[in-house]
Formats: structure tokens, C-alpha cells, sequence
């Protein structure tokens, strides 16, 4: 076996190399095309400025649904969310507890408590106005109950 010269083997050398480049360039070729989509590279701009518009357009977008939830959050919090009731016997000697306290509060504990009070001769129904979980009118205890406020996380 011949000793290989110098010369070969920088020939070899630049041989794998060509073939290594040559692989490469392919590979880079098959990632412009999947890129481009069959498109020109001119057309890269166009994506690249097609693609800051929508993102101007999302922006504006996304700045709308916030105001839009703000306002949604706003009137949320004025609905009535703690929904309350409760039965009781208003009398020791008779009945059953078919009287009732009901609250109906918004998240600030702004709302109304109504009562029922059922006796063997008539109902009577009460309302009394709530504001901020309490109300200026004498409340009975079972009023009271219903309104505690409601702890929200």
C-alpha cells in the first residue's frame, strides 16, 4: 500500500466537506422552500408585513375586550349574587316553619331582605332595604342571618 501524499489527502478532505456542504445546502433549501410555500423570497416581506398588521389588529383587539370586560366586571358587581333564605316557626305555640327570610344582595351588600311571616289566619310579607349589609330598619334575627356577609375570594 502506497503512502497517501499530502495532496490526496487535502483532496479527500475537501471532498467530504464539498459532500457535508453540499447536504446542507439541500437541507437549507427544503426549509426555504417549506417557508416560502412555494412562493418567491420577495414574499417574505409581504408575510413579514402582513403579519405586523394583524398584530396591530390583535392589539387593537385585545385592548376592546379589556375595555369591554371592565365594563362587564362593573355591571357585575352591581347584580344580585348572595341569594339567601331561610325557614322558620315565627311561633312557639303553633305551626310549623312555614315563615321564611330571603335576602337578595348585590357584592357590596346592597340590596333587599324580604320576610314572610305565615300565621293560621293571613301571610304577611315584609321588605326591608339593605344597604352595605345592613339596613336602618329593625331587623329580627333570622333577617339578620340571611344578610351575614358572604366572604368572596
Amino acid at each position: 500500500m502506497a503512502m497517501l501524499s499530502t495532496t490526496n489527502i487535502i483532496i479527500y478532505i475537501l471532498g467530504g466537506l464539498s459532500i457535508i456542504l453540499l447536504i446542507w445546502i439541500i437541507m437549507f433549501e427544503l426549509r426555504l422552500k417549506k417557508l416560502f410555500q412555494g412562493g418567491k423570497p420577495e414574499g417574505l416581506e409581504n408575510l413579514l408585513i402582513r403579519m405586523n398588521a394583524d398584530f396591530k389588529e390583535l392589539t387593537d383587539s385585545n385592548k376592546e375586550m379589556e375595555k369591554y370586560l371592565s365594563g362587564v366586571e362593573d355591571r357585575l358587581k352591581s347584580t344580585i349574587q348572595n341569594v339567601r333564605m331561610i325557614r322558620f316557626n315565627p311561633f312557639n305555640d303553633s305551626g310549623s316553619n312555614q315563615s321564611f327570610a330571603m335576602s337578595l344582595l348585590n357584592e357590596d351588600g346592597n340590596g333587599v331582605v324580604i320576610t314572610g311571616i305565615h300565621s293560621r289566619e293571613k301571610i304577611n310579607v315584609y321588605a326591608k332595604p339593605i344597604t352595605n349589609f345592613q339596613s336602618e330598619h329593625k331587623l329580627t334575627a333570622e333577617e339578620e342571618e340571611v344578610i351575614k356577609k358572604k366572604i368572596i375570594n
